[in-house]
Formats: C-alpha cells, structure tokens, sequence
C-alpha cells in the first residue's frame, strides 16, 4: 500500500457512500476484483481518498495498488489460477 497514504485526504460523506454502492468490498477480495473488473477502469479516483470504513478503506487502496501496478496484477491473476485468494 501508499507509504502516503495517511497524508490522503478523508473521502467526502456522498464520496464514501458512491463506493460502498459501487465497489463490492463486503463480498469479493480486490485480488478478484482487479482479475474480473480491473481492465474496465482507466482510472480510479476512489483511491485518492481516506475512508472512514477500515474495510472499505482497505479494499479500495488494495484494489488501487493491483490495478495500476501491471506486474502487480499479473501476480495476482497468476495466484488466483493455482487457487482462491480468502475473502475482504
């Protein structure tokens, strides 16, 4: 993850309501995400905040460090072929 990431601002309240409706942080890993989803987001602007929600806020900078790191998401598609990654 950011080693900046506590220097991120605190996303806005409609901001951090508009991911929880979006993101699927409560049922799917960002590992599986980013394999499934990952290549339909050109950008992420999720991933510039902070989240009041430790899990959420977990997610969205895991999912920000997958996609945009292309060895990073070729590592992670690689371990989800040899087996499942566990859940949030």
């Amino acid at each position: 993850m950011n080693k900046f990431l506590s220097q991120y601002p605190l996303a806005p309240e409609n901001l951090e309501r508009d991911a929880k409706r979006a993101l699927p942080y409560k049922t799917m890993s960002a590992e599986e995400y980013a394999v499934r989803e990952g290549d339909r987001w050109a950008c992420f602007s999720f991933g510039e905040y902070r989240y009041r929600d430790p899990l959420l806020d977990r997610w969205v900078h895991a999912l920000d460090d997958i996609v945009f790191s292309p060895e990073r998401l070729k590592q992670v598609r690689e371990e989800l072929q040899a087996g499942p990654i566990d859940g949030p």
